[in-house]
């Protein structure tokens, strides 16, 4: 008996021992596997940013001497499109924690800022001095970037050299490592990067731009901020506590309590935003009427004009959105948001991030062209419903003149086009999505 159960030990050790090498094959052959595919996908990220780099190169050294439209809007296109392939390989590589701001800033703003030039050229606008500045920057910073990676091309480009890479980073901390190392170093030699004022989306006026309501405001104490706060959420200063205090753009302190949370503007004491938490799910009133507890709340708050424009409803929340009108014209650039709870009709969220940041004394000058020239430029097969005149924002955050038209098209659908007020030409056009849970644009 003895014996059978020794043999019955060594059987099932045997057995688990066999097991356990079946599995830790299979592990080994799958994280050999996994790796090889790290490796590569390494490689050819590597490849792809290397080879996009030049690219770039060689089209700002041409973009320093083309004369035409159509070779600028040619190469523009080709600088576009590279940059956005080489941001794409470059986040595929293991950079690290570190941000390595000044190459991520170049990928995302070259391409981008070769469009911008493109387009004034093309609208037969001369480029100023500081734009052809900015592009021989470019082009210097790109060489310096190219000359980086094609020291660390040497190595990195022998696909079995990513298996050290791979090593090392399971041995070490990012940071640690050569190849991120070799990043830092091209990433610290760009002390010279231009600041790109342009209207794009990557500008560097969106990072660096001020509001002038708050700019121009007298800061206020926590004890003021904390009563906004408190008024905005309906309850006693008392149950609020400072979450912390926000440096951004607009520089606040955020206040929380457990039923909800408000941020105040220092420079001020204006509210920015709210947000209540607890609320019934349940739709008690329709979107007419929660447009009516929005407006009245706005109405109390502000004393001023606000036109509803797009809404939707999520969660028993109505969201609405609301922007400034003034003297004729509404201000898409002015944004409020207001949240009703669909149960009770209650304001449960508010957002006046957008009108804070771009609200200004403004003198709007009379349009170059009237409404009816701009009507004329639109497609013939839309029919028009309704035209305003408006000032939208562009994607570098600027304001533009235009006029609104909300058209029909041929199979029912809803369009808004911009007209530029002063060229005519078509700034921007979107579908309207109508759905049973709100109105939209896309």
């Amino acid at each position: 008996m003895k014996n059978r159960t020794i043999l019955r030990i060594l059987c099932f050790l045997i057995t688990l021992c066999i097991v356990l090498a079946i599995f830790l094959l299979k592990y080994y052959k799958r994280a050999n596997s996994f790796q090889n595919e790290i490796k590569y996908t390494y490689s050819r990220s590597f490849e792809e940013l290397y080879a996009s780099l030049n690219k770039i190169n060689v089209a700002l050294d041409k973009a320093a001497y083309v004369s035409s439209a159509n070779q600028i809007s040619k190469i523009a296109t080709d600088i576009y499109t590279e940059s956005k392939i080489a941001k794409q390989a470059f986040s595929q590589l293991p950079t690290g924690s570190m941000a390595h701001q000044k190459i991520n800033k170049f990928f995302s703003q070259v391409g981008n800022y070769s469009i911008y030039v493109a387009n004034k050229v093309i609208s037969g606008t001369d480029l100023v001095d500081e734009e052809r500045d900015n592009l021989e920057k470019l082009s210097d910073i790109a060489k310096n970037i190219s000359n980086g990676f094609s020291s660390m091309q040497i190595t990195h480009n022998n696909i079995e050299h990513w298996t050290t890479v791979i090593d090392e980073t399971l041995n070490n901390s990012l940071e640690e490592i050569e190849f991120v190392s070799n990043l830092n170093e091209i990433d610290n030699s760009m002390a010279d990067y231009p600041t790109l004022l342009y209207d794009g989306p990557y500008s560097d006026y969106l990072s660096n731009k001020e509001s002038e309501l708050i700019k121009n405001s007298e800061p206020v104490d926590e004890t003021t901020a904390r009563q906004v706060a408190a008024k905005a959420l309906g309850i006693t200063p008392e149950l609020l506590t400072v979450d912390n205090y926000d440096s951004g753009n607009i520089p606040a302190i955020n206040f929380v309590y457990n039923e909800g949370a408000a941020s105040v503007s220092i420079n001020g004491g204006f509210l920015i935003s709210f947000r209540k938490y607890n609320f019934d799910n349940i739709a008690a009133i329709n979107y007419n009427q929660a447009l009516i507890y929005a407006q009245n709340y706005l109405k109390d708050l502000f004393n001023k004009n606000f036109i509803a424009s797009y809404y939707y409803t999520d969660n028993g929340v109505c969201v609405i959105d609301f922007a400034l009108k003034e003297a004729n014209v509404i201000c898409y650039t002015d944004l409020i948001k207001v949240g009703v709870d669909m149960s009770s009709g209650d304001i449960v969220f508010f957002e006046s991030r957008g009108y804070l940041i771009n609200h200004k004394e403004r003198t709007i000058e009379t349009p170059k062209h009237s409404l009816d020239e701009a009507a004329a430029v639109l497609n013939t097969a839309l029919g028009i419903k309704s035209s305003a005149l408006t000032l939208i924002p562009t994607s570098g955050g600027y304001e533009k003149l235009c006029y609104e038209f909300l058209c029909s098209g041929e199979h029912g659908e809803e369009i808004l086009i911009y007209i530029n007020a002063e060229t005519l030409n078509e700034e921007q056009i979107f579908m309207v999505l109508k759905t049973n849970g709100g109105t939209l644009v896309k």
